[in-house]
């Protein structure tokens, strides 16, 4: 088993060395070119310009400012937000990327492997399987060095490119026995490999006891809760708890809430709120937005209040709880229609990069309105039409299929739509095209 692991390493190694001569010297990245003539020319220039409120301007700002200053985190977050879908045709796409171009030099994983699936991927217009091979590598070769200094680094999720079937198991389970509490769980959740949670437990445990680190303690409290041992889940937290995880806090508050003691376990929700928890902020909302989630801790429904647990949810990250409060404020159920809180909180989502188009669209389908409609219409048109998209130009086929989002049912333009996605190469849409037309 050792001496496979090696081999895979060395091969890496080898690989990335030789791939390093051809990526070292860096190249500005140009605006990705329109794949197609947009499809529907009329609704080009609607479509062109892209919302952005204060508070995102603010963000961007501040985000330049501490990457300029050497800060990678920043530099990370502005990335991933100018090379979203939103962005595609603009040149904060190119900014995006030449920002993870020098994230990749500097040794990180995963801004390499997101250059090389960039070049994959035939609707950015940039695609060129040599660099994209190329820049693997370079994430591979980073992972290794990562891996060397932390054996509990995620970066070993770009080793395994390429691994299918029982190489990829023999992989997990050598990456486990190395002290990756990660690849345990892949072996437990994707090959229901139950031997491995013992030895994720021996892990979890040792890294909360003898390495003090605090996410440890957590994970290992959360593993036992689901194993009904509330006294050991209960020791962990409060070890995590301790060590500054607060995390753990949402760990106490279900243990409490199991025991009866649903005061208490409120109390630990609101401080792990408090603490920025976007788990605890988004449960907090969901018991005061039902009755019976309510009743059980011995609250009543309040709308004013869940929306304000909803809005911290938000400001964390968690884009659903956004739209909810978009939708809320759309339709008046918090005492009037407030049009630019919803633009606020649904645009909040699009800048920030908070869910896929996909996403979106299930989250329609779920909670369907007419303001969603439109504004998930106007983004899916502007991902298909000028970013040349394949998910969204599939989605308005499937709308224009049925007549959904307020288009008029027209086959023959789901069937474009499908013809241009086929090309681009979404087997999903191609196999619609060949299977009912």
């Amino acid at each position: 088993m050792k001496s496979w692991y090696l081999l895979t390493i060395l091969a890496v190694s080898i690989a990335s060395l030789c791939a390093c001569s051809k990526t070292d010297s860096a190249f500005e990245f140009k605006k990705p070119a329109i794949a197609n003539e947009p499809l529907f020319s009329q609704d080009l220039q609607a479509v062109q310009n892209l919302e952005l409120d204060d508070e995102s301007r603010v963000l961007y700002e501040s985000l330049e400012n501490k990457c300029t200053q050497g800060n990678d985190d920043a530099c990370e977050k502005l990335a991933h937000i100018y090379t979203s879908d939103y962005y595609m045709r603009t040149d904060k796409f190119s900014y995006g990327m030449n920002i993870y171009q020098d994230l990749c030099n500097k040794g990180s994983a995963y801004a390499c492997n997101f250059i090389s699936n960039v070049f994959r991927d035939r609707r950015y217009g940039m695609h060129n399987e040599e660099l994209a091979q190329s820049f693997t590598y370079k994430a591979q070769s980073a992972a290794t060095v990562n891996l060397k200094d932390d054996p509990n680094s995620k970066d070993y999720i770009y080793l395994e490119q390429g691994l299918k079937g029982e190489d990829l198991r023999v992989f997990y389970k050598d990456m486990c026995q190395k002290g990756n509490i990660y690849a345990c769980i892949c072996l437990r959740s994707e090959f229901n490999d139950m031997s491995e949670s013992i030895e994720e437990m021996e892990l979890h445990r040792k890294y909360c006891n003898d390495d003090k680190k605090a996410q440890a303690c957590t994970y290992a409290a959360e593993r036992y809760l689901e194993l009904d041992k509330y006294e050991k889940a209960l020791s962990y937290a409060q070890k995590g708890l301790s060590l500054g995880d607060n995390d753990a806090f949402y760990v106490l508050s279900l243990l409490h809430t199991k025991d009866g003691d649903t005061p208490l376990g409120l109390d630990c929700l609101k401080t792990s709120c408090d603490n920025r928890s976007v788990k605890a902020c988004s449960r907090l909302a969901q018991i005061y937005l039902d009755e019976a989630n309510a009743a059980e801790y011995g609250l009543k429904h309040n709308l004013y209040v869940a929306s304000a647990y909803q809005a911290k949810a938000c400001y964390l990250g968690n884009g659903e709880q956004c739209l909810m409060l978009a939708e809320e404020y759309q339709d008046g159920s918090l005492n009037e229609v407030n049009d630019y809180a919803t633009n606020r909180y649904y645009m909040r989502v699009i800048n920030q990069n908070l869910m896929s188009r996909h996403d979106l669209f299930e989250f329609y389908q779920k909670h369907p309105s007419p303001y969603m409609q439109s504004k998930l219409l106007f983004n899916l048109k502007r991902g298909c039409l000028v970013n040349g998209d394949s998910l969204s130009c599939t989605i308005l086929a499937d709308a224009y299929k049925v007549g959904q989002l307020g288009l008029t049912l027209d086959k023959k333009k789901a069937i474009k739509l499908l013809e241009y996605s086929c090309n681009q190469q979404d087997q999903t849409s191609c196999n619609t095209l060949l299977s009912e037309y």
